[in-house]
């Protein structure tokens, strides 16, 4: 459930962060990601998504897990 959005400032407002001393960018993971928000997360310099996922048993599992990384497809690293 959905109770509002945020905007997220494109890589082009905000200069990425830098580990101190090097040209380095910090890497970035959003907890409590949307499937469909995927590319806006990317756009917004978010370098990993970690999806929450309901209790269910294996087969439950399996099938929501499986349905995640189909959905990214190619965009998986």
């Amino acid at each position: 459930m959905r109770f509002g959005f945020i905007m997220f400032p494109t890589q082009d407002a905000i200069p990425p962060a830098r580990k101190p001393g090097t040209d380095e960018s910090i890497p970035v993971t959003l907890f409590g990601g949307e499937l469909d928000d995927v590319d806006v997360y990317a756009a917004a310099g978010v370098d990993r998504v970690l999806f929450w996922v309901s209790p269910q048993d294996t087969a439950g599992m399996t099938t929501t897990v499986d349905h995640i990384a189909l959905s990214l497809g190619s965009r998986l690293r």
